[in-house]
């Protein structure tokens, strides 16, 4: 699940029905602040690709861009 879209990350009860947290409630909050800059990044690549957008791009292979180290685990 990306927690990253959802606020606050804490609730109980978030899945993927769950609708993500698109506007911004106090711009002084910086994990609020990514969440909704991240949830709208992946609304806009949605409406770009349509759905699965994101694991059909991980299905071609080969590198990807992403946080962290190749020695992260997944």
């Amino acid at each position: 699940m990306r927690t990253g879209v959802y606020y606050p990350y804490l609730k109980r009860g978030l899945d993927e029905t769950t609708m993500p947290h698109t506007t911004m409630v106090d711009p002084k909050d910086g994990s609020e602040s990514y969440g909704v800059q991240k949830a709208q990044c992946e609304e806009i690549v949605r409406a770009a690709f349509d759905k699965g957008s994101i694991e059909q791009r991980l299905a071609k292979g080969g590198l990807t861009l992403a946080p962290g180290k190749n020695s992260d685990p997944v």
